[in-house]
């Protein structure tokens, strides 16, 4: 199913790259929330197909679709937890730890911006996308006497992202921007509800 959704996802940026439009960024993403707490921020690139906003004032609308790739790292080398057992003898609070071996995430996104200013030079915009994909992901989880598991596997994600940015067209064929996207994704299995931030800058460049 991975592979499935890899092989696929190249397929269509190759045709649709062609014949339409390149776009390139570079952003720092930061994790948010127990996401955040455990893995670190990082700088990656997403690669993708974006139309360009139209000259004419009435048509503020555009669609894209993009790809990337989180290789994402843990905080620390071990986490520690803890496991609460409850028996004859009483209830009792056992020491433990987690490791990530591996959390990566490939994600696609598909969405539209709309241009809320809008002229001939530049565009100040809002957008939104769905978004899809799959993790892999490697970990152990020991807790002394009770418990002494590792997983490694993965599934596939689901969520949405939002986006505020800014395009300045330095000639017909190439633009740049500036954006700031809020993401959220459920991931399936292991299961999570992960999210974060992203800041980023790129080019877009028209073939025709």
């Amino acid at each position: 199913m991975k592979t499935f959704i890899c092989v696929s996802a190249l397929l269509f940026f190759a045709s649709h790259i062609t014949y339409g439009q390149l776009s390139l960024r570079i952003f720092n993403y930061r994790p948010t929330g127990e996401f955040g707490f455990t893995m670190k921020p990082l700088v990656s690139m997403e690669i993708g197909t974006q139309g360009r906003f139209s000259k004419r004032a009435t048509k503020r609308t555009r669609v894209g679709f993009s790809a990337t790739f989180l290789k994402m790292e843990p905080r620390l080398e071990v986490f520690p937890t803890y496991g609460v057992v409850s028996d004859g003898a009483g209830t009792r609070v056992l020491p433990g730890v987690q490791a990530f071996g591996k959390y990566n995430v490939f994600q696609l996104f598909g969405g539209i911006d709309y241009a809320f200013l809008h002229n001939e030079k530049y565009n100040v915009y809002a957008g939104i996308d769905l978004i899809a994909g799959v993790v892999s992901v490697d970990y152990t989880n020991y807790v002394e006497s009770w418990k002494d598991e590792s997983y490694s596997g993965g599934g596939i994600l689901a969520g949405f992202r939002f986006r505020l940015g800014i395009e300045y067209n330095l000639t017909d064929q190439i633009s740049a921007f500036i954006d700031a996207n809020r993401q959220g994704f459920l991931v399936a299995e292991p299961r999570a509800l992960n999210d974060g931030n992203d800041y980023g800058l790129g080019l877009r460049y028209t073939f025709d």
